[in-house]
């Protein structure tokens, strides 16, 4: 079991640095406000089309994306924030969960004490977009085709 999740880690962080080097080329993924809140096509890249990892990498993502919100919507300092959201932007974009890659991105860029109420809108929208994905993942497991 432990070498399974370590497996699944490796997978992760492979698909999130594969993915921040995604941003040298030409921008191609579909308008994130119009399709899906996961790109199942990019996912099934990714995971080279092996459902187990699939459901595995969506499951682990699932569940960081709700402690990275927990972070985010605590008194958490300038490291944290930027960590926190810089990691949960390369995260999404390797499973391809782009509302909430841009609205990582959006918040990493905020910084200091002046921006509070945009750290406070922008957690709020992510938390929205939070509920969108982890309901197409439930829906997506439990789907009796996958």
């Amino acid at each position: 079991m432990d070498s399974q999740l370590a497996l699944i880690e490796d997978a992760c962080l492979l698909m999130s640095s594969q993915a921040e080097h995604e941003t040298d080329r030409v921008d191609t993924r579909p308008d994130a406000r119009l399709g899906p809140p996961i790109d199942v096509e990019h996912l099934n890249q990714y995971t080279l089309g092996d459902r187990g990892l699939e459901r595995e990498v969506l499951t682990l993502f699932r569940d960081q994306l709700h402690l990275h919100l927990e972070t985010l919507s605590g008194d958490c300092c300038a490291v944290t924030w930027k960590e926190t959201t810089h990691t949960l932007k390369g995260a999404a974009r390797g499973v391809g969960a782009w509302m909430i890659s841009e609205l990582a991105a959006e918040a990493e860029e905020l910084d200091g004490q002046a921006e509070e109420i945009n750290k406070q809108a922008i957690v709020s929208r992510l938390g929205d977009a939070a509920i969108e994905v982890s309901r197409f993942i439930d829906f997506r497991l439990l789907d009796a085709a996958f």
